[in-house]
Parts: C-alpha cells; structure tokens; sequence
C-alpha cells in the first residue's frame, strides 16, 4: 500500500437534511474540504519523519505528495512519491518503515552480486571506515569509487579519466603544465598527493575479517585495513512509520469541522453573490 484517498462522508458529518442551497454548493464544499484534509496530513507526514528518523533527508521529509480533488473528482489521494530524480524513490525505500518487512535490494547491492564479489542473499551495511554524509547515509561517490576498483560496474569505463589533449608543440605542452602562479614566476607550494584508495573483498569470515569489503591503508612500515562494507542477512524492519494509520487520524479529526467550515463558506459566498 503507498497511498491512500480522502472522502467525506456527507451523511455521517452532517447528520441531517441538507437545504437545496447546500445541496448546490455541497461538491465545492467537499472539494475543499478533502484538498484542506490532504494537505493538514501530509504537514503531519512531514513532522513525523522528523520524529522517527534520525536526520531525515529532504527526500524522506518531503516523500508525501497528493493529487488535489475537482468538482468532478470529489476526492484526494495522498500518497509516496514513487519517483526521484536522482536515487531511489521514496515509495521503494520507505516501504519497509511503513508496512514492516524485508528491505528491498539496492542497486550497488546487485552489481557487487553479479560481479560474484557479494554472495547472493547477502545485503550490505556500512562499516566502520565508510565516510558516511551528513544524514548517516552511505556517499554514492564512494561506493561508484569502490564499484570501479572492484570493477562491479557496468560500464568499465565509468569514472575513468580522460587523456589529456595532445599538444604538437613541446614547449606549449611543458608551458601548459604550469599553473597560472608558475607563469607569473610565483612560487606554488606542493599538493600533498591524495591517498589512492585499495579495496579487496572476502567472501567469508577470515580470521578477525568479517565477509566483505575492505580498504587497505598504507603506513611508512606496513600496512592496515578498515571494512567499508560488512556482507549481511536481508534486514527485517518493524514498522514505524506508519504514515497510513496518521493520515486516518487526520481525517477522523480534521474533516468534520473542516467539511462544515467549507459548506458555511460556500453557503455565504453564493448568498451574497445572489443578493
């Protein structure tokens, strides 16, 4: 389920005859009534995510869309955005959180499995060396990093650097090397060369190792590694984000107040607009 509509129940909120000038503004009145209801529950949805999640990202704040209500189409459909931009949707990730269950595969998950670096089954955690961001999620940098030393892309290319232009002219070429300080005869101090990152994977426990994959850091006498990613079972999520039973909530307190509210207007505005 990633969705759920907003209807009012004229008999039950009102509970009596309705005067043929209601009557008249009734779809009006509940087209308003059900676009406020939607709104009021997805500002819920959006509070609570902040209460649940630690460090919710603006993906996951804002995971809840709706389609408005017409005259016509008496009724409002809330739901999780199943598409993004860039990344997964949030109707596929957050679907664990609100229903409970297994969480689905993700797709760096499935190249390390068809690459026969990650055993199939398994899924993958962050270890205690990969540089999360600021919302404890792994860096998608990182991981298209790692997929190209393990070379568990789908494009061996991918990331690769491009050749430099070539120069036909020596002195041109040594000329552009240089930096715009080095030409002006300034003295540049040298760059430290960023560490190249070496990943390796295991497959099974080794030693102290847990299945996975590793970073291999180099000192002046040896050598050390960190784990990146640590091979797991499928994690089961219990549900917390119950976004559904919220938005029910909103309704059974919102639209009664909120349907008389707008049928009032409604009632007024066509009044005045025929005196």
């Amino acid at each position: 389920m990633s969705g759920i509509t907003a209807a009012v129940d004229v008999g039950g909120i009102f509970g009596r005859g309705l005067t043929d000038l209601e009557r008249t503004q009734l779809p009006f009145a509940i087209m308003q009534t059900v676009n406020r209801v939607a709104w009021i529950a997805r500002q819920e949805w959006e509070k609570k995510a902040d209460q649940v999640f630690d460090r919710p990202t603006a993906m996951t704040r804002r995971a809840v869309q709706y389609q408005k209500a017409t005259k016509r189409r008496l009724y409002a459909e809330v739901k999780l955005r199943d598409e993004a931009f860039k990344g997964t949707p949030p109707s596929r990730y957050l679907s664990p959180q609100v229903q409970g269950g297994m969480r689905n595969v993700k797709r760096f998950e499935r190249l390390l499995q068809h690459a026969g670096i990650m055993p199939a089954g398994s899924f993958a955690m962050p270890g205690s060396g990969f540089p999360l961001d600021g919302y404890g999620n792994m860096r998608g940098g990182v991981i298209t990093r790692m997929l190209s030393q393990l070379r568990a892309q789908n494009d061996p290319l991918q990331n690769t650097p491009k050749p430099k232009r070539q120069v036909a002219s020596g002195t041109r070429r040594k000329y552009e090397k240089k930096t715009t300080h080095e030409r002006a005869g300034l003295k540049v101090p040298k760059r430290t060369p960023r560490k190249k990152q070496q990943f390796f994977a295991i497959k099974q426990k080794h030693g102290k190792l847990l299945a996975g994959v590793y970073e291999r850091i180099q000192f002046g006498h040896g050598s050390a590694v960190r784990p990146y990613i640590i091979f797991t079972r499928q994690p089961a999520y219990t549900q917390r984000y119950n976004i559904f039973d919220y938005a029910g909530e909103v309704f059974d307190r919102e639209m009664p107040t909120i349907a008389r509210e707008e049928l009032s207007k409604a009632v007024a505005s066509a009044f005045k607009g025929g005196a």
